[in-house]
C-alpha cells in the first residue's frame, strides 16, 4: 500500500490558514481588503481581546445574495476573477478566494450580508470550517464578519501570539497600512469598548481621468489628506511632512516625504503601495534608502508614504501568501525610475527652504520643484542621479509663487533677539573653553556626555568627560600616542608605533559612554540610575506598536533603570518626567521611540543583559558627540584616556568599527618607496 494520500478537507484547511491567517491583524487585513472589492466607502473594525477573543468588520459595500453568502466560505471561491488572464491585470486586493475558508476553519465566524435591492439580509454561521447555520436576519446593506475564538481548535497557534495589546497594535498597524492607500474610504477602530481611530473619508476635489500632475499635487496637499497621513505616521511629523510627485513613461510616484532630519531605527515608517496595494516589498524599500542614503546617518531610516502607480500587467502581486510582496516583470528598471524620481525631489532639499506640506497647504502655497535639468545640475553630486536612459520627468512640480510675503517687524525685532543670543552663546563658549584648559570639568561617573551643540565650530564643541588618571601603558595606549590632528570634523589621526592610527570620535565616544552607562547599570542594579526631572513633562505620541512595547511587562522599571521615568498616559500617548543627566530634552522623543523599538524587537526569551544593553547603545548614541563636532585639544586628550580605561573592543555598539590602522607599510606603498 503506498504512503502518499490526499489530505482531508479539515487539515487542508488548517495549512492553508497557517499561510493566510498569522494573527488576528491578518484576519482583519483580508476582511478589509474583500470590503474594499465590494466597493465600501465605510469599513468599522471592532477588536476584544486583542483580536483573539473576537473581532468584527462591518462595511457599506454592495453585500452578497443569499447563495453567494454560503458560497464564498469554500475553498476558492471568488468573483474577482474567471480565466487565467485575469492574473495577469488585477485590479482587486483579494483574488484567491481562500481567505474566508481559512478563517472560518480556526474560529467561529458568523456573517450578516444585505444587497442594496434585497428586502432583508442573510446570515450564515461557520464553525471550524462547517456550516452550522444559515438564516435571514436584519441588517443595513452591507456585510459584517464576526470572527470569534480565533485558533480555538489550534492551541499551538495560540501560543506564539503576544500579549492583547501588542495584537492589537498590530491589528492598528494594518488598518493604517490600508488607510494611508484608500483616503477615499472612512475607517474606524474600536478596542474593548473604546473609539480608538475615527478616519473620515477624503473628499478628492474635481478631477480629470486621469488626472494631470497639478490635480494629483493638489489632492495631496487638501488638509483633510495631510491630516489622514499624520494620523497613520505620527502627528509630531506634521511640520515636515512635504509632497512629492513625479513620473516616468513606467511609473507615477506620488505621495508624502518626511524631511530626514526626522528618521526612525526600524522601517516601520517606509510605507509603501503599489496601485494602491500596501506592499512591503524588500526590493522597493531597498530603492527608497538608497535614495535617502546621502541624507541619513548610519543605521538610522527614513519615514515616507509613497504609492507607485504602473501597468497591472506589469505586477504580479501572486507571489506572497499574505500579498506583502510583489514582483515585476523588469525589477531594476523599476527601482531605478524610483531611485530617480525620489532623488530628484530630495535633492531640492525643501526643508530647508520652508515650512512642511501641512503649514504650506494652510496658506495655499505650494511647494516649488525644479524642472528636470535645474535639479540634476543642483543635484549634490553624492546623490544617486543615474536614471535609465528613457528616463523623463513629466509633471514634476508647480513653478515658484512669485514673490515672498512681506516681513513684519516682529520678524526683524525676532531676528535681532537671535542674534544676540548666537552672540552670548559664543562668548560663553570661549569662556568655558579656555577655563578648561586649566580646570577640567567635573563629570558624573557613568553619565559623561556632550550638552546639545548647534554649531560645529571650536567654539561651540561639546565637552567631553576629562579624566585624571593616566591611561594604559605601553603601545597599546592611546593617551600616549601623539595627536596628530583632527580631519573633516569627524577622524582623530594618531601617529602610532607601526603606523597611522584613525578614530571616529563618535562611535569611540559612543563606545565609552555605552561602556559606562552598562558598567554603572549592572554595578548597582538594586539602585536607580542617575535621573534628572524635567521642569514641564514632556508629552509623546506613539504608534500603537511603540504603545504596546511601553506597556510590556518591566519595561517601564528597565528604562527608569537608565534614567527614564516614562508612563503611559492614553491609548497613544506617552509621558517622560525626568531623563539621564546630559541628554537633551529634545532629544527625548527619539530617544525613547528607538528604545520601544529595540524593545519591542527583542522576544520574551531574550536575556536581560541583551535588553540593557539595547538601551545602553541607544542612550549612548544620542549623548556621544556627533560627525561633524570639532573637539579642542583637550577635549581629544580626554576621550583618548577614556578609551583607555574601558574594554574598547574593535566596534560601536551598533557594529560600526571605532578604530583602524594604517601601517606605515602601507602608507609607502602609496608613494612607491
Amino acid at each position: 500500500m503506498g504512503v502518499i494520500r490526499v489530505l482531508e478537507a479539515a487539515v487542508a484547511d488548517q495549512i492553508a490558514a497557517g499561510e493566510v491567517v498569522e494573527r488576528p491583524a491578518s484576519v482583519v487585513k483580508e476582511l478589509v481588503e474583500n470590503s474594499l472589492d465590494a466597493g465600501a466607502t465605510r469599513v468599522d473594525v471592532h477588536v476584544q481581546g486583542g483580536g483573539v477573543e473576537r473581532l468584527v468588520v462591518t462595511d457599506d459595500g454592495g453585500g452578497m445574495d443569499d447563495e453567494d453568502a454560503v458560497l464564498c466560505f469554500g475553498r476558492h471561491a471568488t468573483s474577482k476573477l474567471v480565466r487565467v488572464d485575469d492574473l495577469r491585470a488585477l485590479h482587486t486586493f483579494g483574488f484567491r478566494g481562500e481567505a474566508l475558508a481559512a478563517i472560518a476553519s480556526v474560529a467561529r465566524v458568523r456573517l450578516v450580508t444585505r444587497r442594496p435591492d434585497a428586502p432583508r439580509a442573510f446570515s450564515v454561521d461557520v464553525v471550524g470550517g462547517r456550516v452550522t447555520g444559515v438564516g435571514e436576519a436584519g441588517a443595513p446593506r452591507g456585510t459584517r464578519v464576526d470572527v470569534a475564538d480565533l485558533f480555538w481548535n489550534v492551541p499551538a497557534r495560540r501560543k506564539f501570539l503576544k500579549s492583547p495589546r501588542t495584537e492589537t497594535g498590530h491589528v492598528e498597524s494594518a488598518l493604517l497600512a490600508t488607510a494611508l492607500c484608500r483616503p477615499d474610504v472612512g475607517f474606524s477602530l474600536v478596542v474593548d469598548g473604546k473609539p480608538v481611530l475615527d478616519l473620515p473619508p477624503v473628499v478628492a476635489p474635481p478631477a480629470s481621468t486621469p488626472p494631470s500632475a497639478d490635480e494629483v499635487r493638489l489632492a495631496l496637499l487638501q488638509p483633510a489628506r495631510i491630516d489622514r497621513v499624520v494620523r497613520c505616521l505620527g502627528e509630531h511629523l506634521r511640520p515636515l511632512l512635504y509632497p512629492v510627485i513625479g513620473a516616468t513613461e513606467l511609473l507615477v510616484l506620488s505621495g508624502h516625504v518626511v524631511a530626514p532630519v526626522e528618521t526612525r531605527r526600524d522601517l516601520q515608517g517606509v510605507q509603501l503601495s503599489v496601485n494602491g496595494r500596501p506592499v512591503a516589498d524588500r526590493a522597493l524599500v531597498q530603492a527608497v534608502r538608497a535614495a535617502f542614503r546621502t541624507l541619513l546617518e548610519v543605521g538610522r531610516q527614513p519615514i515616507v508614504a509613497l504609492d507607485l502607480a504602473l501597468d497591472p500587467e506589469l505586477v504580479d502581486v501572486n507571489v506572497h501568501p499574505r500579498k506583502a510582496e510583489v514582483r515585476f516583470v523588469e525589477p531594476r528598471r523599476v527601482s531605478g525610475h524610483l531611485i530617480a524620481l525620489l532623488s530628484e525631489f530630495l535633492a531640492t532639499t525643501p526643508w530647508l527652504i520652508g515650512d512642511g506640506a501641512a503649514r504650506g497647504a494652510a496658506r495655499g502655497t505650494l511647494w516649488p520643484r525644479p524642472s528636470s535639468s535645474s535639479s540634476r545640475s543642483a543635484a549634490p553630486t553624492t546623490a544617486p542621479t543615474t536614471a535609465p536612459d528613457d528616463h523623463t520627468v513629466v509633471a514634476a512640480a508647480s513653478e515658484a509663487t512669485p514673490g515672498a510675503p512681506a516681513r513684519s517687524i516682529d520678524d526683524d525685532l525676532a531676528d535681532a533677539a537671535r542674534a544676540r543670543v548666537k552672540e552670548a552663546l559664543a562668548r560663553f563658549h570661549a569662556r568655558a573653553l579656555s577655563t578648561q584648559s586649566t580646570e577640567p570639568p567635573t563629570a558624573q561617573p557613568g553619565w559623561s556626555s556632550p550638552p546639545l551643540s548647534s554649531s560645529s565650530s571650536p567654539q561651540s564643541s561639546p565637552s567631553l568627560p576629562l579624566s585624571s588618571s593616566s591611561g594604559r601603558a605601553g603601545a597599546t595606549s592611546f593617551a600616549a600616542l601623539r595627536v596628530v590632528g583632527q580631519v573633516g570634523g569627524t577622524y582623530l589621526v594618531l601617529d602610532g608605533p607601526t603606523g597611522m592610527v584613525v578614530i571616529d570620535q563618535h562611535a569611540a565616544h559612543e563606545r565609552v559612554v555605552f561602556e559606562r552607562l552598562r558598567a554603572a547599570r549592572r554595578a548597582s542594579s538594586s539602585q536607580p540610575a542617575p535621573s534628572q526631572p524635567l521642569l514641564l513633562p514632556i508629552t509623546l505620541e506613539l504608534s500603537a506598536l511603540e504603545r504596546a512595547a511601553l506597556d510590556a511587562p518591566d519595561v517601564v522599571n528597565e528604562l527608569a533603570a537608565h534614567g527614564l521615568d516614562v508612563e503611559g498616559y492614553s491609548h497613544q500617548t506617552a509621558m517622560v518626567r525626568a531623563l539621564p543627566p546630559g541628554l537633551d530634552g529634545r532629544k527625548a522623543a527619539l530617544v525613547l521611540r528607538d528604545a520601544l523599538a529595540e524593545l519591542a524587537a527583542t522576544s520574551r526569551t531574550d536575556a536581560l543583559d541583551d535588553r540593557i544593553d539595547a538601551v545602553c547603545a541607544r542612550l549612548a548614541c544620542h549623548a556621544a558627540v556627533r560627525a561633524g563636532d570639532a573637539l579642542a585639544p583637550v577635549q581629544i586628550r580626554a576621550l583618548l584616556e577614556d578609551l583607555d580605561r574601558i574594554d574598547l573592543g574593535a566596534h560601536c555598539p551598533h557594529g560600526r568599527p571605532v578604530v583602524r590602522t594604517v601601517a606605515f607599510g602601507e602608507l609607502a606603498r602609496w608613494f612607491d618607496r
